[in-house]
């Protein structure tokens, strides 16, 4: 891989650590100036083609540096951006009429109890694996399938951001591991988005099976909020889009939910 190409491929991924944020404060007040002056600067030194005379390490030194700067600048301007905790799936309308608490154990093995930190490796930085979630048999025989959705609540966003959807898990599951979220092979002329645990996967906000935590550099603590929502009648897939959105998923259910569970793992990206 030449220089030039690596060099893009980090510029596309500042775009992609600042679209959205970059969106939100593009307006006015005197955030947005900073930013509209500051960020469209550094980013057109970014895209300059490296010095020939200097070293490869040098230049992604350089490069890393001002991708931690920017992410810096944009944590501070939005460190009030935080909490959207009344936006989370299992607060929508379609669990009106179910309690505000709980109602199934949800359990992460691989970490720890609800609001332990997550490792590196469940990261961006690391494998971006998923969890282990297990949750006990339900006797009842009321339930007909679950769905799964990973958001977290404190991205700098209007809304919680949308990690991951999931639907159509059989109702004899009791447990979801890395490996169910692998894309299963379709054969040609099938539809996609099913994966190998038997379930399907939704939109999430960067188009992949799962966006694993990431958080902008120094922006404090994020939560990633692990829902699962038990159903008394299956997802009407005929009825949503491919891939189906939470939205979707929202009016699809409403009326259906028996219970659901929650746990909450914690994620920090501070300067090393």
């Amino acid at each position: 891989m030449s220089c030039n190409l690596k060099v893009n491929n980090l510029v596309h991924l500042v775009n992609a650590i600042c679209g959205d944020c970059c969106r939100l404060i593009s307006g006015s007040g005197p955030g947005s100036v900073r930013v509209t002056t500051l960020l469209p600067v550094t980013l057109s030194h970014l895209q300059q083609p490296p010095d020939p005379s200097s070293s490869l390490s040098t230049s992604f030194f350089i490069l890393s540096f001002s991708m931690d700067y920017i992410e810096q600048i944009l944590a501070w301007l939005l460190s009030h951006r935080k909490g959207h905790d009344a936006g989370l799936f299992h607060k929508s309308r379609a669990f009106a009429n179910v309690p505000k608490e709980p109602t199934i154990p949800l359990e992460c093995p691989d970490i720890g109890p609800t609001g332990s930190t997550i490792p590196p490796g469940y990261s961006f930085f690391g494998k971006g694996m998923f969890p282990t979630l297990k949750w006990p048999s339900l006797t009842t025989t009321e339930i007909k399938e679950y769905l799964l959705v990973v958001e977290d609540p404190d991205a700098p966003l209007s809304e919680p951001s949308l990690h991951g959807l999931y639907y159509g898990i059989p109702a004899t599951r009791t447990s979801v591991t890395n490996d169910d979220f692998e894309k299963q092979q379709q054969e040609e002329g099938e539809e996609g988005y099913t994966l190998k645990g038997g379930f399907k996967y939704g939109q999430n906000r960067r188009g992949t099976v799962y966006i694993p935590p990431r958080g902008l550099l120094g922006h404090g603590p994020h939560r990633y909020f692990f829902q699962l929502v038990a159903l008394r009648e299956p997802i009407d897939v005929s009825k949503l889009s491919s891939p189906a959105t939470k939205e979707e998923i929202v009016e699809q259910i409403d009326g259906k939910v028996v219970g659901w569970g929650l746990w909450m793992g914690i994620w920090e990206r501070k300067k090393e």
